[in-house]
């Protein structure tokens, strides 16, 4: 570009036409809350955007409205610089649980959460400029929960990607599980969730999974329980997942 510029101006003295003064062409540039460096072809969140967040965090006093614009613009920062936001699944419940509620007390965030929102934003305001023209491997993660009540016997799952795609199925469970516990079928909704997603599915690859059952997870990470119910729920998944 500079020496197109030279070039340029070269042949306006030529035919004597007059420019105005112009400075060399930059190396960087703000564009919609972005700096961009040319040279580099990288890009990162604009400086002014994160005092802006760093002072939004420094005055937010637990109200709901507070917490939205804060995980919002956690959002936007994580999708600049190609943070992975699905990995941070509490804060996604958190965000999800509170939303159609609009709660009008001051909120507090659980350990895990609360540990997931100082790293995201460590890595926001540390701000490093990124590549976004590298591909990098979509990452994803998988949930799914199941409700047992007197009027109904249901599953669902949803599985988020790195770039915020959110895939949603469901069904219910038939005459079959009637006697089943809900730990049981707990399992039985995670192996429908994968099975339904299985294009996703890799061999040799973790599948970062989240249960809304703690016993669920422990057997599962055990790969056995004392039930003889509930090794043959973990057979039916195991039997899955060895065959992607």
């Amino acid at each position: 570009l500079i020496e197109a510029c030279a070039f340029f101006r070269n042949k306006c003295d030529f035919y004597k036409v007059k420019i105005g003064d112009f400075s060399p062409p930059g190396t960087s540039a703000m564009f919609r809350g972005m700096e961009f460096f040319h040279n580099e072809q990288k890009v990162r969140i604009k400086p002014s955007w994160i005092l802006k967040f760093q002072s939004r965090l420094s005055r937010n006093s637990g109200t709901w409205a507070e917490w939205r614009s804060l995980i919002g613009m956690m959002i936007y920062g994580a999708g600049v610089l190609s943070i992975p936001f699905c990995s941070f699944f509490h804060i996604l419940k958190f965000y999800a649980r509170h939303f159609s509620t609009l709660p009008r007390c001051n909120l507090i965030l659980w350990k895990e959460a609360k540990k997931e929102f100082d790293t995201l934003c460590q890595l926001i305001i540390t701000n490093d400029p990124i590549s976004p023209c590298s591909k990098k491997e979509e990452k994803r993660i998988f949930i799914s929960d199941a409700c047992k009540d007197e009027k109904r016997m249901s599953w669902g799952g949803l599985t988020i990607s790195s770039n915020f795609v959110v895939l949603t199925v469901s069904g219910t469970f038939d005459s079959y599980f009637i006697e089943s516990s809900i730990n049981e079928l707990e399992t039985m909704a995670l192996f429908y969730t994968l099975s339904h997603f299985s294009a996703f599915l890799k061999p040799y690859h973790i599948i970062p999974t989240y249960l809304d059952s703690q016993v669920a997870m422990y057997i599962i990470e055990k790969t056995s329980s004392s039930s003889f119910k509930l090794n043959c729920r973990l057979k039916s998944l195991f039997d899955f997942l060895f065959s992607i």
